[in-house]
């Protein structure tokens, strides 16, 4: 119970159930879920600990607001932890990861004409966190949660972030770069991305806020 009550926690925030900001009750939380308010109190430690929600004494609880400087230092966190990654599928040297991955930028594509930026941003965070997955590095996969579900509360509210096709270029040049098989040279790949995709965030979550 205890996990089911956190995992839908979780997903409420970072599918935007529950916006940015939102103030969380633990007794309108327990009445909808149908449980006592003990669990509601684990799941808020635990996703505290994940970064997702905050909690203020006297003030209570409420889901974690990103600025500017936070999305800066999780891209710059990404962009240390996912170069791992990548030599780490290089040395696998397994067609069925990239294939998996190639399926993924597949549906990015496809779901572009929509311009539906909820769908957009699960893909590419999809892309990613695959991407850490087929490493087989638990507590590379672990940090790169604790990172990949802050950024996900943003991007619920980012309907200014994907604009153009770039989106699917930008994944393909990075098996491209795994099928180099070159690791200097993908791990620089993925290392340029990330920081490109982090420097266009910070600049639109600016224009965003005076906006």
């Amino acid at each position: 119970m205890q996990q089911e009550v956190t995992d839908a926690l979780r997903d409420a925030i970072t599918s935007g159930g529950f916006p940015p900001g939102a103030r969380l009750l633990e007794q309108d939380l327990a009445r909808e879920l149908g449980v006592s308010r003990a669990p509601i109190r684990e799941a808020f430690r635990l996703l505290t600990g994940e970064g997702l929600v905050v909690t203020v004494p006297h003030k209570g609880t409420s889901v974690v607001e990103l600025g500017r400087e936070d999305t800066v230092e999780i891209f710059r966190l990404r962009a240390a932890i996912e170069p791992v990654a990548v030599e780490r599928l290089i040395e696998l040297d397994n067609p069925e990861h990239r294939a998996e991955l190639r399926e993924i930028i597949d549906l990015l594509r496809a779901s572009l004409p929509e311009r539906d930026p909820i769908t957009v941003a699960s893909l590419d965070m999809r892309f990613h966190e695959r991407m850490c997955e087929l490493a087989e590095m638990p507590r590379l996969l672990q940090a790169w949660r604790a990172l990949g579900n802050q950024l996900r509360t943003y991007f619920t509210i980012a309907e200014h972030f994907y604009d153009d096709d770039a989106v699917v270029s930008n994944h393909e040049q990075v098996v491209q770069a795994i099928e180099s098989r070159d690791i200097p040279y993908a791990c620089d790949v993925i290392h340029r991305h990330i920081l490109g995709g982090g420097e266009l965030m910070a600049t639109r979550w600016a224009t965003g806020r005076e906006a």
